[in-house]
């Protein structure tokens, strides 16, 4: 069981105790820790940085020369060859005898000649994705007609000596981009030159800059990616989904320390439970023993549920094979769920305590089992709650009957089906969502009803 002792501070104040005071406690009341780990040891020297002014490398096609405000008294000189930032971005700028994850030491350097004190971080150097951490820094390119190879030099696509206002095909035209402003929300205000008209579109490729030329297509008013010109990566080498994490976050500042922007400023606390103790599977249930170990107070929320009428008996079926076994079952069902990216506060949670989902509805579900050991679902078909020689029989039937999507929630320690699901609770009961043959398997971003036990 992973901690994230900022999480627990949620429940119980514990800011004034350090981790080796937190591991001896802990461990001395009963609750044996394995390993504690602080985050931003990993990440040390990469601050937040504003970038003044970007200027072209002198002996390179694709390199800048960027000055950054790091919260000094004077700029800092960074070169980079990400062609995804601008003027105004605020960027992780790793410098001089900074460390990355996985160890990577950062010193200042030459890069062709030219001083470079650092190194601007994408994503992936900082440990994070953009599926799963921050979904807005996902990356889309244009097709930049400039940047163009042949892959048979022979017989290229696009003519070398292509011009703003000719034509690609069809309604796509080459344009020159003459201004690419951001907006802060993502997108960028351009002004295209079409060899005598003009035009402004908005677009989410963040690797344009004055100068570039680009597909335009007149029909759609709108810049073309890889796909829309029907490509491939090797024509467009530059055109690729990856580059600078350009921060959008509130009361972020030059010179902040990255590793509190993006929630490594925290202790994660590895705990070894025993099966006597699935009360501590939970962040609510150490948090229970953190206070009765450091005798301070607990502090419980208690959930507002407005109910909206209707009969959930209408929407699922809940069948219970075994009444001695289970006597009760009990549900709730969630309606009209809207798939949209989950607050940072649960990303930065789940993530520290070793959970990456994609999708927000199951970032909600994952953040009720690992807060309170309560379970989610998609709320689509039939619950069978049963023995689990009765489950090995339902699983004999999936096989015959050619039964999809089988989701094993609920288990006991001795039914390797249940140590399959990873939810052992020490009791000989196992819950099964089964949909019905040829009922096809709700797609992620469809769910709109969520079943949560």
């Amino acid at each position: 069981m992973n901690l994230s002792r900022n999480w627990l501070n949620e429940f119980v104040d514990l800011h004034d105790i350090t981790d080796k005071q937190f591991n001896d406690e802990m461990t001395l009341s009963g609750s044996k820790v394995e390993t504690i780990e602080r985050l931003d040891e990993s990440l040390k020297n990469v601050v937040a940085g504003k970038i003044l002014s970007m200027e072209k490398h002198p002996d390179s096609d694709h390199m800048w020369v960027c000055q950054l405000d790091v919260g000094r008294e004077e700029p800092v000189q960074i070169v980079t060859g990400a062609w995804n930032i601008h003027v105004g971005d605020l960027v992780p700028a790793a410098l001089h005898k900074s460390v990355l994850p996985g160890g990577v030491k950062i010193e200042k350097g030459k890069l062709r000649g030219v001083p470079s004190n650092g190194m601007l971080c994408s994503l992936k150097e900082l440990g994070l994705t953009a599926e799963h951490d921050f979904p807005y820094a996902v990356i889309t390119p244009a097709a930049l007609l400039n940047d163009y190879h042949p892959i048979d030099p022979a017989k290229p696509s696009i003519p070398a000596d292509i011009k703003p206002g000719d034509k690609v095909f069809g309604p796509v035209a080459a344009a020159k981009v003459l201004e690419c402003a951001p907006q802060g929300d993502g997108t960028f205000h351009t002004c295209l030159d079409l060899g005598g008209t003009t035009a402004c579109p908005d677009t989410v490729c963040s690797n344009l800059h004055e100068g570039d030329l680009v597909a335009y297509n007149t029909k759609s008013d709108s810049i073309c990616t890889l796909a829309d010109l029907h490509a491939e990566q090797r024509e467009f080498p530059h055109c690729i989904a990856d580059g600078i994490f350009v921060l959008r976050e509130d009361d972020v500042k030059p010179g902040d320390d990255i590793a509190k922007v993006i929630g490594y400023d925290d202790s994660v606390v590895e705990f070894e439970i025993t099966p006597n103790r699935p009360d501590c599977l939970s962040v609510i249930g150490l948090a229970r023993e953190a206070s009765a170990t450091f005798k301070r107070p607990l502090k419980l929320h208690t959930p507002e549920v407005k109910g909206c009428g209707g009969s959930i008996a209408e929407l699922v079926d809940i069948e219970i094979e075994d009444g001695e076994l289970c006597p009760r079952y009990t549900a709730r069902m969630v309606k009209n769920v809207k798939i949209a990216p989950s607050p940072k506060w649960m990303r930065e949670r789940l993530r520290n305590s070793g959970v990456r989902p994609i999708e927000d509805h199951r970032r909600i579900a994952d953040d009720l089992a690992v807060r309170a050991a309560h379970h989610a679902r998609d709320a689509h078909g039939l619950v069978l709650v049963a023995d689990a020689e009765h489950i090995r029989r339902e699983l004999a039937v999936v096989a015959v009957e050619g039964l999809n999507d089988l989701a094993l929630t609920r288990g006991a320690d001795d039914d390797p089906a249940a140590v399959h699901a990873g939810e052992v609770e020490g009791v000989h009961r196992l819950a099964v969502l089964r949909r019905p043959s040829g009922c096809v398997p709700t797609p992620p971003h469809a769910t709109k009803r969520v079943l949560t036990r």
